[in-house]
């Protein structure tokens, strides 16, 4: 089984411009999201083979700062061509959908998507559904099987699918598409974690900072006798 995680990224954001590649932590926003796409092939079977590769608009500066992984570059408003750009290439058992505005994404939730869409053999499976949406925004996910996202190329048709590629599976799936929602006990969807603006940008460091302190605390905490530490 392949799995592919296309990351689509792009640096000509209006409300933060080349929020992809603006310092966070450090390094650029978007090796962020691709740390946590790699460190997702920890939580996934040995025969799962997964790789990853960023989707960005031809001639954005992404390809450059990134040239030591899997780039394709495509239409900057048709996200979709994108996609299928990586598909047709690669040819992987599924095409994993990630966005380069989630800095602090979780490897686990990205392993979880495959696993359960591997296990169910579902054609499309998501945590980003609105009307039963608990995952908190930031976490967004989706996989999408080769026929699945074949049938998206040839049914969207207005500039707004096609861009925000997976909008016509919710409105109008196909009766023989499988499709699995990933829901948790807790509802979290009030919560945003994605970066569209400056004062996301802001809010997202101060979480992300407020973390790496906790974990410092614990890592001493730890050395201490009978400490110890698990992450749920």
């Amino acid at each position: 089984m392949h799995a592919l995680i296309g990351i689509q990224a792009r640096s000509t954001s209006v409300r933060l411009p080349n929020k992809a590649l603006v310092p966070f932590d450090g390094k650029p926003a978007l090796e962020r999201v691709l740390d946590a796409c790699e460190k997702a092939k920890d939580y996934l079977a040995k025969d799962c083979k997964t790789d990853v590769v960023i989707l960005c608009p031809k001639g954005d500066p992404i390809k450059d700062a990134f040239k030591n992984h899997i780039v394709i570059d495509g239409s900057e408003k048709n996200v979709l061509s994108r996609y299928v750009a990586a598909q047709e290439l690669i040819n992987p058992d599924y095409m994993v959908r990630v966005t380069g505005d989630c800095y602090l994404h979780s490897p686990k939730v990205i392993a979880t998507a495959i696993r359960t869409a591997v296990k169910r053999d579902a054609d499309y499976t998501s945590n980003v559904e609105p009307r039963v949406r608990t995952a908190l925004d930031g976490h967004d996910v989706e996989v999408l099987s080769p026929r699945m996202l074949d049938w998206v190329k040839r049914h969207a048709l207005t500039d707004y699918d096609r861009e925000h590629v997976t909008t016509i599976i919710r409105e109008k799936y196909p009766e023989w598409c499988k499709i699995v929602h990933l829901v948790s006990d807790l509802d979290l969807s009030h919560l945003k974690l994605s970066v569209d603006t400056a004062e996301d940008f802001n809010y997202v460091a101060n979480v992300y900072r407020s973390t790496r302190e906790k974990k410092q605390k614990l890592d001493q905490m730890c050395g201490m006798h009978n400490h110890s530490y698990f992450v749920y």
